[in-house]
């Protein structure tokens, strides 16, 4: 009798730690200080040298395109232009266009999983250099 009592902590406790152990690999690390605002921004950001904010924004639809990414909403007025993506997750990018300075345009990208930011710079920059292609323009750092 004494036997099954013992047992079933040991039990309860041995499923507890798988548990953990499960869960474990969601956890942040938070010995690693979290990237500045700024740093992100400047990832997301690039600069072209044109005053033409329509043509940027047909360049940044192709750019989406030949990335594979369905375009399902464009905002020419409001500058923005945004498509999604399956591959292993919902990828959604949204690029908005703006004027930045007299003959420069700020092209700002936005990536999200779902509802959770991408903060890996290997879509930001594949995105860039597919639409410096496509403008035939090389692009510079907002910062």
């Amino acid at each position: 009798m004494n036997c099954k009592l013992v047992r079933l902590p040991i039990a309860r406790a041995a499923l507890a730690l798988v548990a953990l152990v499960g869960c474990a690999s969601d956890l942040r690390d938070f010995s690693q200080l979290p990237e500045s605002p700024a740093k992100l921004a400047e990832r997301r950001s690039r600069i072209f040298m044109t005053a033409d904010k329509r043509g940027a924004l047909r360049a940044a639809i192709t750019a989406l395109q030949d990335l594979d990414f369905v375009v399902d909403r464009a905002d020419f007025a409001a500058g923005s232009v945004s498509g999604a993506k399956a591959d292993q997750y919902l990828m959604r990018l949204t690029v908005t266009v703006a004027p930045s300075g007299a003959d420069r345009m700020l092209v700002r990208a936005v990536a999200r999983y779902d509802v959770t930011p991408v903060l890996e710079s290997a879509p930001y920059e594949k995105f860039f250099a597919v639409l410096g292609r496509i403008l035939a323009l090389d692009p510079l750092p907002a910062g």
